[in-house]
């Protein structure tokens, strides 16, 4: 259950593009007005939800924030992380995730990006402390069973020579 409001956004913001704006190029990105996420094109499955290009733009807010930049924008920052707490998976009962619902690079659908993870934790953690808001920490929090928990529903596993490793992608161990 916790899927559908992924699910529904993206059918959503699919509906909304394609009647009306110009045919994208592969791996273009769009946004929405009055929403902070990216959606990216990919042929035959249209615009998906990204969740690592987003919390790339979710740290670059931050960074011109740390700076004193002129494009700090806080409430940018907010919106961004908020939309993206309201569309983290409950992945099992140890964590939360932040999935791909497209097919890619031999994976089916849901999977996850342990790079994308990591970034949405990091992303979380500094803006906590930048915003002074204790509930993204704890988002944060919730988001690190990913790195405890084996393929395919996360993304810890034994490197060849042993020792822990991280996946870039659940599905592909």
């Amino acid at each position: 259950p916790t899927r559908m409001p992924v699910a529904f956004l993206q059918l959503e913001r699919n509906r909304q593009y394609w009647p009306k704006l110009a045919y994208p190029a592969t791996g273009a990105q769009v946004s929405f007005r009055g929403s902070q996420i990216l959606f990216q094109y990919f042929p035959g499955e249209g615009l998906q939800l990204h969740p690592l290009s987003t919390f790339k733009k979710a740290n670059a807010l931050h960074g011109f924030c740390e700076r004193g930049e002129p494009e700090c924008d806080e409430a940018a920052l907010r919106r961004i992380l908020d939309e993206m707490t309201a569309l983290a998976v409950k992945r099992g009962r140890r964590f939360i995730a932040w999935e791909y619902l497209f097919y890619f690079g031999g994976g089916y659908p849901p999977w996850m990006s342990g790079m994308a993870q990591a970034t949405g934790i990091q992303a979380f953690a500094r803006a906590s402390r930048l915003l002074g808001e204790p509930s993204y920490v704890e988002t944060a929090k919730r988001a690190l069973g990913a790195f405890e928990t084996l393929p395919p529903s996360g993304v810890r596993t034994t490197g060849p020579a042993g020792g822990v490793h991280y996946l870039q992608y659940s599905f592909a161990p």
